[in-house]
């Protein structure tokens, strides 16, 4: 699997819950779309600067789904 993923979590945050994203080279889209997926997660405004970006290492058998 060659696509590599990020997880887009609030910044500060102690649990590691978050969203997904395919990684891109615009570090800043992947900020703002983190903030706009996470603002309706969590049902109140999030900023870019609220985000914070972690890689994601999926396991094995979900390396196959999300390849698809």
């Amino acid at each position: 699997m060659n696509r590599r993923f990020v997880i887009a979590k609030l910044r500060g945050a102690q649990d590691v819950s978050g969203i997904i994203l395919p990684e891109t080279t615009d570090r800043s889209q992947l900020l703002q779309r983190g903030a706009e997926l996470l603002s309706h997660l969590t049902a109140s405004r999030v900023g870019p600067q609220d985000v914070e970006l972690l890689p994601y290492f999926p396991p094995e058998r979900d390396q196959i789904r999300l390849a698809s």
